[in-house]
């Protein structure tokens, strides 16, 4: 490399530091001015282009954030962060072909951190393989999403085995409807012999979600199930006299969870509300935000990060559950509760509704906000308006 170009190519990441951090602060339409001043070589220019097409994506500007994305796709056909990401936008604009396909690269991708399985077992193959080993991946949520998949391949094997997070373990044993499957938790060790292949569990969606139309044909419901034991040991404990609401108002997901969450104060006109009894369901160090913030809110002893058995008894105790999209959400609703969804509108899932309604998880009910720096006034007032309609 000459020093000229070099010197160039200094310059070039210096900019692309600098339009980074401004994204960081939210300031998207100020990132993407300073990103477009980088015009050279193709690696800082594949992380400009993509950063770009991220700030579009949050501005929910979906052709532009496309452009970006395409570029960096051609720049480096074998850049597997460009062609996660032009799988997830295909997702969230319902081109699920494109989407699967994008999707499938998120193993190559450097920030995609969730552990692979080492196995000899081949990736499992609709209509080939009839035992399966699916497996979990990344967090909570995405696990209980795909998870709901599971008995559309139990219907087409002999015998399906299932690795999960050790905290959902019981909630899917007991919501199960298909006798030919085995949870396991997702560090025990598994015999070859009682499988013939292998599959990460966000994987399924490729093979039976092509459209938007698929996910209530093949997608379950009601597939989680709370101990009733805890259940009615809870509702001793706290009382079922009052309507009862479950609150969830913080996302703690590393990268995303910040724009994701809305601020605790947000939710006091609703909290304000009369005769009703809040549950505070947030989870991480902002569950003890809500202790004494309103006579309303009961914060129990639960653990709400670990103990998820108790959690979703807290949840059958409630009549409704409010939350942005976290966890929380995807516990409520696989186990068929009512879910008032105040959606940053940033993850694709939440795109597949019928009318106001996930196509994923029919009892929850989707707010979206504009973009990702619209405030959420008008959401909250819709949920509270929604809570009251309800009463």
């Amino acid at each position: 490399m000459t020093e000229a170009k070099k010197t160039l190519v200094e310059y070039a990441n210096i900019i692309y530091k600098k339009g980074f951090e401004t994204a960081q602060q939210s300031k998207y339409d100020e990132s993407i001015a300073i990103l477009e001043n980088i015009h050279v070589v193709v690696p800082v220019l594949t992380a400009a282009a993509l950063q770009m097409g991220r700030c579009h994506w949050e501005m929910h500007r979906w052709d532009d954030a496309r452009k970006f994305f395409d570029l960096a796709a051609r720049l480096e056909p074998k850049n597997d962060d460009a062609g996660w990401t032009v799988g997830l936008l295909a997702l969230q604009t319902g081109d699920f072909h494109a989407g699967w396909q994008g999707y499938e690269r998120r193993w190559g991708s450097k920030t995609f951190n969730s552990p692979r399985l080492h196995t000899k077992r081949p990736q499992w193959e609709r209509g080939l393989h009839k035992s399966p080993l699916i497996w979990g991946e990344q967090g909570i949520g995405d696990q209980i999403l795909y998870g709901s998949l599971i008995e559309a391949v139990a219907r087409e094997c002999e015998q399906v085995t299932v690795m999960l997070d050790v905290r959902l373990m019981g909630l899917f044993q007991r919501g199960c409807k298909a006798e030919n499957v085995t949870f396991l938790t997702h560090n025990a060790r598994v015999k070859m012999k009682d499988h013939d292949s292998h599959i990460p569990i966000a994987s399924l969606g490729k093979y039976f979600i092509t459209q938007a139309a698929d996910i209530p044909t093949h997608r379950s419901v009601s597939y989680l199930k709370a101990d009733p034991y805890r259940v009615n040991a809870l509702r001793k404990e706290y009382g079922s006299d009052q309507f009862t609401v479950g609150l969830t108002w913080t996302s703690t997901a590393p990268a995303i969870g910040l724009h994701k969450s809305v601020p605790l104060a947000g939710f006091k006109p609703i909290l304000d509300i009369p005769n009703l009894k809040f549950i505070n369901l947030q989870y991480g160090k902002a569950q003890e935000e809500g202790r004494d913030y309103h006579p309303s809110l009961i914060t129990t002893h639960i653990d709400t990060f670990m103990d998820l058995e108790n959690v979703a008894a807290l949840m059958e105790m409630c009549d409704v559950v409010i939350s942005p999209s976290c966890a929380n959400v995807h516990i409520a609703g696989a186990l068929g509760k009512k879910v008032l969804l105040l959606d940053a509108n940033k993850l694709w899932y939440w795109n597949n509704r019928v009318d106001e309604n996930s196509m994923w998880y029919p009892g929850v009910k989707i707010f979206p906000r504009e973009h990702m720096n619209a405030p959420w006034d008008a959401q909250l007032q819709q949920v509270k308006e929604a809570l009251e309609k309800m009463l």
